[in-house]
């Protein structure tokens, strides 16, 4: 949305879906229409046949690698600027990691996805944090202590720029109205913008901040 505010043409891809599968690949706020996301799968399976057949595939590629691949096709041929992709569960062996990320953004982290991702912060950190790029940015918004230690440290090992949105980033003058929250974003060289959300939850606040960190960078 600030992207699009911004007069960018943007692509948005997300999971899950809450009605319609083609709620998750989306160009300008709208999403793909349902011809465009049959002949994309129709020419997705094809190739996939071609190569199983040729064994250059040694198994077909899971639901989200699909998706994943036909949002990517997709966004080109719509030739948009800027592309916001959710990951899937992890980031370092995740299908949305193909991409080569202008910056990577990494909200809050919990126990999530344990079976696949550990069982400590850490090794769920660890994960998260397998989407910084060699030379990349990196803004996060991920305050535990213990997955702040291996945000840094992944950030360091891939000389990384890091904006920890948490502690860069300060608010003031917070309300809220029905459950939608009001408030000030600042830093400490002087930056300060009024905000206004529309999603409802006090846990909007540090994710506003790390969309506006992002956007800035």
């Amino acid at each position: 949305a600030v992207l699009r505010a911004a007069g960018l043409r943007t692509g948005l891809y997300t999971s899950p879906h809450l009605v319609e599968i083609n709620e998750r690949i989306q160009v300008a706020g709208e999403p793909i229409p349902p011809e465009r996301f049959a002949a994309l799968f129709t020419a997705l399976r094809a190739r996939i046949e071609t190569l199983l057949a040729a064994g250059r595939l040694r198994f077909h590629p899971t639901y989200f690698e699909c998706l994943t691949a036909m949002s990517m096709e997709y966004f080109r041929q719509q030739a948009v600027e800027f592309a916001v992709i959710e990951v899937g569960m992890g980031g370092r062996l995740d299908a949305t990691n193909t991409a080569a990320p202008v910056v990577s953004v990494i909200t809050q982290i919990d126990f999530d996805h344990e079976r696949f991702l550990g069982s400590t912060i850490e090794a769920i950190a660890a994960e998260k944090a397998g989407i910084i790029k060699p030379g990349g940015v990196v803004v996060s918004a991920a305050s535990h202590p213990a997955a702040v230690e291996v945000i840094r440290h992944e950030a360091c090992n891939q000389n990384a720029k890091l904006i920890e949105a948490w502690k860069d980033y300060s608010t003031s003058e917070v309300s809220s109205h029905d459950g939608a929250y009001s408030f000030r974003v600042q830093d400490a060289d002087g930056f300060s913008i009024p905000v206004r959300l529309a999603l409802r939850g006090v846990h909007q606040i540090e994710n506003a901040m790390a969309v506006i960190a992002a956007a800035r960078e």
